[in-house]
């Protein structure tokens, strides 16, 4: 848990791979929500 922990304050520090990474979980949002 503290691993991703640490690589979710890479991710922000991050700008353009918090951008990337924000689009692929609004991408993996999207997809589950019209699923049902």
């Amino acid at each position: 848990m503290e691993q991703n922990q640490d690589i979710f304050n890479k991710i922000l520090d991050d700008k353009d791979f918090g951008i990337v990474v924000k689009a692929w979980m609004l991408e993996k949002v999207y997809k589950k929500i019209n699923e049902t």
